[in-house]
């Protein structure tokens, strides 16, 4: 199985390009830039083009705010049009969390924005990734450890003792992460919506490993043209 995502800005450069499973084919680009131009021309006439289909291949499409097209094309036939278009959507709110609504539709030359979709293209292997974390991405799950439905007492202590580290550290929402699963987390962290949960998550899981980091993240459907700063510490 073949998969290809694509980032095209409005004139149709292609500005990000992903391959996962068996190489690509070089006609899977052909038929993405054919595609964009066929979408672009579906707009501009009051059309929505969301998929297209052929003897051995499917695509599907998804317009961000008129200025950025994602399309991906797969060999696999049986693949549910459902279950392809929440990988874009996933992929988007990706994008958004590492670059923000700014940087990411802001009025950059398509350079600049080849450049800044770059420093997203872990997060989105992540999140294609047949070999990724153990998520279910087509459903908005929030992977749980099974520990986490044993030993109360425990998860007490756990959450209890992680409710002080964020009241020192001055953080409203704090995650205890074991093998890349939730184990404990604030209750302020329960009300962002789980698919930023799970973003988060798989953040996490993409990150290299080290004993302290910050870094901006913009939390994609909370406040995706704000900043907020993820502070990550390994316990040892």
């Amino acid at each position: 199985m073949t998969r290809m995502i694509c980032a095209l800005d409005a004139s149709g450069s292609i500005l990000l390009s992903r391959v996962y499973g068996a190489p690509a084919p070089e006609a899977f680009r052909t038929l993405v830039l054919l595609m964009s131009s066929s979408s672009n021309y579906a707009q501009h006439n009051g059309f929505d083009l969301r998929r297209l289909h052929s003897a051995d291949c499917k695509l599907v499409f998804r317009r961000c705010k008129d200025d950025l097209l994602l399309i991906l094309v797969t060999n696999d036939l049986a693949s549910e049009e459902s279950s392809l278009q929440t990988l874009l959507e996933a992929v988007l709110n990706g994008i958004v969390l590492i670059l923000g609504d700014d940087t990411l539709f802001g009025r950059g030359s398509s350079q600049n924005r080849k450049r800044a979709l770059a420093r997203a293209a872990p997060l989105i292997d992540t999140i294609c990734s047949e070999d990724g974390p153990p998520l279910g991405l087509a459903l908005g799950c929030v992977e749980m450890h099974p520990g986490d439905f044993e030993g109360a007492d425990n998860r007490r202590e756990m959450t209890k003792a992680l409710q002080a580290f964020a009241q020192e550290a001055d953080v409203e929402v704090a995650i205890l992460f074991v093998n890349g699963c939730i184990r404990a987390a604030t209750a302020h962290t329960w009300s962002l919506p789980p698919a930023e949960l799970q973003l988060l998550q798989v953040l996490m899981w993409t990150l290299p490993s080290a004993a302290s980091r910050e870094l901006p993240v913009h939390l994609p459907l909370t406040a995706p043209g704000g900043t907020a700063r993820l502070v990550t510490c390994q316990l040892a």
